[in-house]
């Protein structure tokens, strides 16, 4: 609200305007290759214009996904690359600072490590930590990224796979959910960052499939049967934002266990689609009443995976 203000007294005093307000905002986001090492961090201006290759990939390195608060400021990689010593490919959190073009690990190579999401803060990181074994386990861990101690915030179970967190600015952690047995569903999931009792935002039968908090923390978008929702997290209403039905039955969502919607701060959330019927993958905006859905950029050299709106 005072961000919003100040942009309004200045806005007033002929200093600046909405249009570049909106121009400073960019969203951040990956593309999966259809080869190895074929991985791209992109970041691009809500319009579709000004489309930036952040991080490429290398001959035995690529970025599937990024998180930051904010283009200059330290962003959490996840890195696929080839391991030191050995012929394996793994994938390794990496705390990188652009200005200075500083890598430093997260974690220790052979501590199990997925995507992660940076604190609102930038102090911590949430992350997916999935062990080797049949089937694999997943289980949700937080790490201080000042002394990199971390710590588990959800069990691993053999029966239910976790992907997906959020967090959001109230201190509040979201993630789906996945049941192996019964064919496929999910739930969405939310709990204190510290630890503590989960609560269920969205149950199994209707299929939550990726989650993003709006600017406050007191609303969650989640992608799901019917199609974009936002869900009020103190009342527990839902309205339907985009529906399925509506784009059409040749897109589905797609995600890769890591990011897949977005809220920005001037009221739009973003996300990604795949046209099955050409192959593309699509980065697609609307705003939270559902208005003016339109396709801002698309390509056929891999899946887009949306992270977070940043300045």
């Amino acid at each position: 609200m005072l961000a919003i203000l100040g942009e309004l007294a200045a806005f007033l005093a002929g200093g600046c305007s909405w249009g570049h307000v909106r121009d400073r905002e960019r969203i951040l986001f990956s593309t999966i290759g259809t080869r190895l090492f074929q991985d791209y961090v992109f970041s691009i201006r809500p319009n579709g214009s000004g489309l930036k290759a952040v991080l490429k990939p290398e001959p035995n390195r690529s970025y599937m996904f990024a998180s930051a608060n904010s283009m200059s400021g330290p962003m959490l990689v996840t890195v696929h690359e080839l391991a030191p010593g050995n012929d394996k490919v793994e994938d390794h959190l990496y705390f990188w600072s652009p200005d200075v073009d500083n890598w430093q690990r997260v974690l220790p190579g052979s501590a199990p490590q997925g995507p992660g999401i940076l604190s609102p803060d930038g102090n911590s990181a949430v992350y997916c930590a999935r062990s080797v074994g049949s089937p694999p386990e997943t289980s949700l861990r937080v790490v201080d990224l000042r002394t990199g101690e971390s710590r588990e915030l959800v069990a691993a179970d053999s029966f239910k796979g976790l992907y997906l967190p959020s967090w959001g600015v109230l201190g509040k952690i979201a993630f789906i959910r996945t049941f192996r047995s019964g064919g496929l569903r999910t739930e969405l999931l939310e709990m204190p960052s510290h630890g503590g009792e989960q609560t269920v935002l969205v149950p199994p039968e209707d299929g939550a499939m990726s989650a993003a908090y709006s600017p406050d923390g007191r609303e969650i978008v989640v992608w799901m049967k019917e199609g974009l929702e936002i869900v009020a997290l103190d009342s527990g209403d839902r309205r339907v934002v985009l529906k399925r039905a509506s784009i059409g039955s040749d897109y589905s969502f797609r995600s890769w266990g890591m990011g897949g919607l977005a809220w920005s701060e001037e009221g739009q959330i973003a996300l990604s689609l795949l046209k099955k019927k050409t192959g593309e993958s699509e980065l697609w905006i609307v705003n939270a009443d559902g208005s003016n859905p339109k396709r801002i950029y698309a390509t056929t050299a891999g899946q887009i995976l949306v992270s977070q709106f940043i300045q």
